[in-house]
């Protein structure tokens, strides 16, 4: 059986893909498409209504968040991708610093624990002053990388395996890792002062605000613009930020321009 090499976000995947298609690495690639660090992770039933609350679609032709698929079932993609592993083979996980793959290798090593497949695991360092992110490197930095790759011991992804169990048991939604290693649990509004701080009194573009406030996200937690949509939605309805336009029920529409509570139109 060929390499699979296991990595979440379809930016981090294309450029993987990329690599496989240039000759620089061989294999294929199984892009798990989530954000492990944001959301309940002790059933599918709890993450699908998590992420059906959170992550709403754009309407028709309004600007389009570039990560996630709401409404799609992580448990049932690792479910899927144990069948393949009937025979003996080699998972390579891509993982890089940031708190949503540090999640990633322990789920990885819970759900694949039983099968027959090998995990090793490419450690992808920061790139620059970057987010640390596999999708910030380019497909032949990638490929570079790839000879790094360490076999996981059967102890250490036993290890690892308990860890993403004991990870799962936490209620909290939001997970953030610190400078040292350690994941610490805290509340869905734990970004909601920062967005504040980014959006002027003044009516500035949805988008201008999120990227803003997704600029300053620490290196190790930076979050998708999926969240920073439904957080700027909170912000909405508890009237601490204005939109211009009513929400719809509908979706998120980037388009919309919000200021601060109790700004005023300039003349």
């Amino acid at each position: 059986m060929q390499d699979l090499h296991i990595v979440d976000g379809d930016s981090a995947a294309g450029c993987l893909r990329h690599a496989i298609v240039t000759g620089q690495l061989s294999g294929e690639v199984f892009a798990l498409n989530d954000w492990l660090s944001v959301g309940p992770l002790g059933s599918a039933a709890g993450r699908t209504d998590f992420l059906s609350t959170q992550y709403l679609p754009p309407p028709p032709g309004a600007g389009e968040p570039d990560d996630l698929e709401p409404g799609d079932d992580v448990f049932a993609r690792w479910d899927a991708l144990k069948t393949r592993f009937q025979v003996p083979g080699r998972a390579i996980l891509w993982i890089s610093g940031n708190a949503s793959d540090h999640v990633l290798l322990r789920m990885a090593c819970h759900m694949l624990e039983a099968t027959r497949v090998k995990l090793w695991q490419v450690s992808v360092p920061a790139f620059g002053d970057w987010f640390e992110s596999v999708a910030t490197h380019p497909p032949e930095a990638l490929a570079r990388f790839a000879p790094t790759a360490r076999p996981l011991s059967s102890a250490t992804v036993a290890n690892l395996a308990r860890e993403f169990i004991a990870i799962a048991a936490h209620p909290e939604p939001v997970r953030h890792l610190d400078t040292d290693g350690t994941l610490r649990y805290r509340s869905i509004d734990l970004h909601d002062a920062l967005l504040l701080t980014c959006c002027p009194y003044q009516w500035t573009p949805a988008n201008y605000v999120a990227g803003n406030a997704m600029s300053r996200c620490e290196r190790r937690n930076g979050l998708s613009d999926h969240f920073f949509a439904a957080r700027l939605r909170a912000l909405i309805n508890r009237g601490q930020i204005e939109s211009r336009t009513p929400l719809s029920d509908a979706g998120w529409d980037w388009r919309i321009n919000v200021r601060r509570a109790g700004g005023t139109d300039l003349r």
